[in-house]
């Protein structure tokens, strides 16, 4: 920001009726967001708490549990192009809460839509933000969630949404290996012995094809009617109720489910070509 606006700068500028013209490449309604955060009433607030870990009645975009997907993007991008340490740092914490995952519970974390308010983002767009910005710690999940929406979400040519090749090429890649973490856990409940428990009311598994395109979720279904789980959303698959099942063949699915949680959170990274998960909070606690 210093450099923008440098005295070399400003004497070499074209000037109208006395006043040096800077081009600026960013967009004006972004720029006026991060301008909001150093001029508008209860902003510049908000970060002397922040750093004084004072609350305040009055929080920042930044810093609410819900922030406009747009407004947080422009500070996110700009405080990261000219090094505004102090917002680019408030708004990592923001992320972290969301995307830090806990190993005590597999890693089960909140989804964008949990992270961000209404008007609810493109996964897509937010994958590209966290690119963009390296955020490395939050980007393994950014995939697997823009890999959940589906082939056809994940491909949208629109250019509000649209990937650059090498995002989207790692990203199809971890599509086809989801698929078959997604195939092996239907196996794993399917397959599951049902003949060694002494329960009679336990009933089979009907499992009928649906337009889902999602062997998992057809499984599921059959287990569970009305789970509401996003075809391969595995991260999220709901604990499974006695129901029409004995407790017996309840308990063990919900055990493979668990297991499976854990190992695919373990390796979310690779799936998407990135360091494991030590790696990049390694590199995280030494740079932002």
């Amino acid at each position: 920001m210093s450099g923008l606006l440098s005295q070399d700068r400003l004497h070499q500028a074209p000037v109208i009726e006395a006043r040096p013209q800077i081009p600026w490449d960013d967009d004006p309604v972004e720029f006026a967001t991060l301008l909001d955060v150093f001029y508008k009433q209860g902003w510049v607030l908000v970060l002397f708490c922040m750093m004084s870990f004072i609350e305040s009645a009055r929080r920042p975009l930044f810093l609410v549990d819900r922030p406009p997907f747009r407004e947080f993007s422009s500070l996110l991008r700009l405080s990261t192009k000219y090094q505004v340490s102090s917002i680019r740092d408030a708004l990592l914490d923001n992320l972290r809460a969301t995307y830090t995952p806990d190993p005590n519970v597999g890693g089960v974390t909140p989804t964008h839509r949990g992270h961000f308010g209404d008007p609810q983002p493109h996964p897509n767009e937010i994958l590209k933000l966290f690119h963009d910005c390296r955020m490395d710690f939050a980007l393994p999940f950014a995939f697997y969630e823009a890999c959940v929406a589906g082939i056809k979400s994940l491909t949208n040519t629109d250019p509000s949404v649209k990937l650059p090749p090498v995002v989207l090429s790692q990203a199809v890649r971890g599509f086809c290996t989801l698929k078959e973490w997604e195939w092996k856990l239907a196996r794993s409940i399917l397959f599951l012995d049902r003949q060694s428990h002494a329960s009679k009311r336990c009933r089979p598994l009907d499992i009928r094809s649906t337009d889902s395109g999602s062997p998992l979720q057809d499984v599921l279904r059959a287990i569970y009617p009305g789970s509401g789980i996003m075809a391969g959303d595995i991260l999220h698959v709901l604990d499974f109720q006695n129901g029409d099942h004995c407790a017996d063949c309840v308990r063990r699915w919900n055990i493979i489910k668990q297991q499976t949680k854990i190992e695919l959170w373990k390796s979310l990274p690779g799936i998407f070509g990135m360091e494991p998960w030590a790696e990049i909070y390694s590199k995280g606690s030494r740079t932002t």
